[in-house]
């Protein structure tokens, strides 16, 4: 193999960060003399984006509740191109519409009940490294419109953004 015996680090230069990869750590192995066939695998992780839309305080024991019906939408800073939009709280079909130009780049969106915040979060997959913007375009019956909340998707695995709702 033309390897001496001793140690080595599998290490990845570049992720496709544009198709929402994380780069994965590195491998530290030990070649032995004289053995055939080490062999070490690296697999990518990628990026993971979960939204609420609260009130925070407003439920049982000063837990935050969910707003429901709430239309936000996910903007990319610098292109001003539409991620996606969605409707916050419980499931309903067809109230999240992903850009087309990013779900062919592999972003995947959908929502899970999460039982120990007793919130629906909304979980974005694969969502490229960069600066979004986090846009209100109507609120929930009886709340404000909230102001624009920059997120931040960086070389790492999650972000979770907790989105505040004030009452009219």
């Amino acid at each position: 193999s033309g390897l001496s015996e001793g140690w080595y680090v599998l290490k990845e230069i570049s992720a496709p960060t544009d198709h929402g990869y994380t780069t994965s750590a590195d491998i530290k192995f030990y070649i032995e003399k004289d053995r055939v066939g080490t062999v070490r695998e690296m697999k990518d992780d990628h990026t993971e984006l979960v939204i609420n839309k609260i009130e925070l305080g407003s439920g049982k024991e000063g837990k935050a509740i969910e707003v429901s019906g709430a239309l936000l939408t996910l903007i990319e800073k610098e292109t001003e191109k539409e991620v996606l939009s969605f409707t916050t709280g419980p499931f309903e079909e067809d109230d999240i519409t992903v850009s087309s130009e990013y779900e062919s780049n592999g972003l995947k969106a959908y929502k899970r009940y999460n039982k120990e915040k007793e919130l629906t979060d909304l979980v974005v997959e694969y969502i490229p490294i960069g600066k979004y913007l986090l846009r209100e375009l109507q609120p929930a019956t009886g709340y404000v419109t909230a102001a624009d909340m920059e997120i931040s998707i960086d070389d790492d695995k999650g972000v979770h953004v907790l989105c505040e709702a004030t009452m009219e």
